[in-house]
């Protein structure tokens, strides 16, 4: 009030605007909402540049957290449907979805993966293997490759999941896949 710009026009607005509690719990909001989407943006935008499984797996977790946040369906779809615009136009494969699914040590994501995850990844499987026969032995490998049952419980398998780089991974799941029925 002792500013020279309290005389001002609409000084005294913009006074009831940032003493009313309404106002900053708006703000809040909207930070709580966004937050997930920055912490993405700044790990696409870091020098160190992340596989594309890792970016995946930052923008599931941003919309699930947002899906926490919001909890009413129709509200936070809205939010959904505007990042799933932006995804679809730029980033979302198949590949992508590959790596992110095959890559276990960047999944630690809690209940089911999402149904366009599953689906990329068997749109790659198809794109890769023409064979149904193998595509096939690659679908019924895959429930004991995310349970790590079977040969994938084996302590070099788990071993490789949890220190190879990520597309490193990518690359050992699918010749493990190949490699062990043809065993």
């Amino acid at each position: 009030m002792d500013s020279l710009y309290s005389k001002e026009p609409g000084v005294l607005e913009m006074l009831d605007l940032i003493s009313n509690q309404s106002f900053w719990s708006s703000c809040i909001l909207i930070i709580r909402r966004t937050d997930p989407l920055l912490r993405v943006l700044r790990m696409v935008g870091s020098e160190k540049r992340p596989a594309m499984g890792y970016v995946y797996a930052g923008m599931y977790r941003a919309k699930e957290t947002i899906k926490k946040e919001v909890v009413k369906r129709e509200e936070y779809m809205v939010y959904w449907n505007i990042i799933d615009q932006r995804w679809e136009q730029l980033w979302r494969s198949p590949l992508h979805a590959a790596g992110f699914y095959l890559n276990q040590n960047i999944y630690s994501i809690e209940g089911d993966i999402h149904g366009d995850i599953v689906s990329g990844t068997f749109d790659c499987i198809e794109r890769l293997v023409p064979d149904t026969n193998v595509q096939d032995k690659i679908i019924k490998e895959l429930n004991l490759y995310r349970s790590a049952a079977g040969d994938f419980w084996r302590k070099m398998a788990i071993r490789a999941r949890d220190t190879l780089l990520p597309g490193e991974g990518l690359i050992f799941s699918i010749v493990l896949l190949f490699l062990i029925r043809a065993c």
